[in-house]
């Protein structure tokens, strides 16, 4: 009676751990994001991601940098709204080029919402 029990048990220990594993597998994973810049008197934007769209957009920590020819400099910090909005005011000096970065931000799933640069605007 204890073997038969035994091998039930690790019949079912088998199923269930078949069954968890691939959730698991789902829930950890990479998507891209894309940074949007856009200036008229701060700096805005918005952080688009393909995949789970609205964790990777939410509290996501932006970076505008000065593009410079051999390195880039931050000037401004700001974390994104629940729809992935942002604004991040600067004082511009000069004609030079700036782009947005968001940081990596990993979910509680262990889903990764990769880094995402902008194009670098200049005015």
């Amino acid at each position: 009676m204890s073997r038969l029990r035994l091998s039930a048990t690790a019949g079912l220990l088998a199923l269930l751990v078949a069954a968890v594993l691939p959730i698991v597998a789902m829930a950890s994973g990479r998507g891209a994001s894309t940074v949007t810049i856009h200036r008229n008197v701060t700096f805005h934007g918005q952080v688009i991601a393909a995949k789970h769209k609205l964790r990777c957009r939410r509290g996501r920590r932006i970076t505008v940098f000065l593009n410079k020819p051999n390195s880039a400099q931050a000037v401004a910090h700001a974390r994104t709204n629940r729809r992935g909005r942002y604004v991040a005011p600067v004082d511009v000096h000069g004609h030079k080029g700036y782009f947005a970065v968001a940081a990596q931000k990993t979910l509680k799933s262990g889903f990764v919402c990769e880094r995402g640069e902008s194009h670098v605007i200049r005015f």
